[in-house]
């Protein structure tokens, strides 16, 4: 009788171990189309893959994902990615929110000479970057807020996209900013008056920027070639007065064109 009861609660105890090993494996089994054991930055990598290259010239692969390190424009250091340098790789999608913004460790991102649509995402993970190169894109839309708070950020080059709207206030405090390239876009309002003692390389022609541009001593560092082709600003920088519009000129135009015929003809106006 003790015997039978032996195997009874042995056969009982196997039957729960066994429900218990196949419940926490369908817990833990990764949901449809993400492998939850690949390495947190080799998914970032791989989702950006997934949205950006749409003809599939990145040589990314969740087979090779645990040799992330050593794919084609990725360099990592203790075994993170700290820079992503993907340039005119031709990639014609979009930069998709929550891939490459996952990438904790990151310190330089460029993605210049590429075709990439839409807005730049929210960038506010990237709170270790120190470059950030989207130039000759078609990125569409305004510069994100999270670009003001990336507080590490030395190099922000914008230039040669389609980007609108105002040029935000807030990026001249970024206190560490070296290099500011916005030019070739299609911004508008005023020019902010940044004045970081560290900016040395700067340009925002080629938009469509208004008013006085404000005389700070690093604006004023710049020549005129920084802030060509707007044309309506003005200002001491740039040796421009404010334009003033005659609101008698349009009717004071033709009498004069027509006194010049006249005079032409040997006539005389009544």
């Amino acid at each position: 009788m003790a015997r039978r009861r032996y195997h009874f609660l042995l056969c009982v105890l196997v039957f729960v171990a066994f429900y218990c090993h196949c419940s926490f494996l369908v817990l833990c089994s990764p949901s449809p189309g993400k492998n939850l054991l690949l390495p947190s930055d080799a998914s970032a990598l791989l989702d950006f893959k997934s949205k950006a290259d749409l003809k599939n010239k990145l040589g990314f692969s969740p087979k090779t994902s645990f040799a992330f390190c050593k794919w084609d424009g990725v360099q990592c250091s203790d075994s993170r990615a700290v820079k992503v340098i993907i340039e005119s790789k031709n990639l014609g999608g979009v930069f998709a929110p929550g891939t490459l913004t996952q990438l904790r460790e990151l310190r330089v991102l460029s993605l210049r000479n590429n075709s990439l649509t839409g807005p730049i995402p929210d960038l506010s993970g990237l709170v270790n970057l120190k470059v950030l190169f989207l130039s000759r894109n078609y990125f569409s839309g305004s510069i994100p807020p999270s670009v003001s708070i990336l507080h590490r950020l030395k190099t922000l080059d914008l230039s040669y996209n389609m980007l609108a709207g105002p040029i935000p206030d807030s990026l001249g405090a970024l206190d560490r900013l070296y290099y500011l390239r916005l030019d070739f876009n299609r911004f508008n309002g005023s020019v902010p008056p940044f004045n970081q003692s560290s900016l040395q390389i700067f340009n925002v022609s080629h938009n469509a920027l208004t008013g006085a541009i404000p005389v700070t001593p690093a604006l004023s560092r710049f020549n005129m070639s920084s802030f060509a082709l707007n044309s309506r600003l003005c200002g001491e920088i740039i040796h421009k007065n404010a334009l003033r519009r005659d609101p008698f000129s349009a009717s004071r135009r033709p009498l004069h064109r027509r006194r010049n015929q006249q005079r032409r003809s040997g006539k005389r106006l009544g």
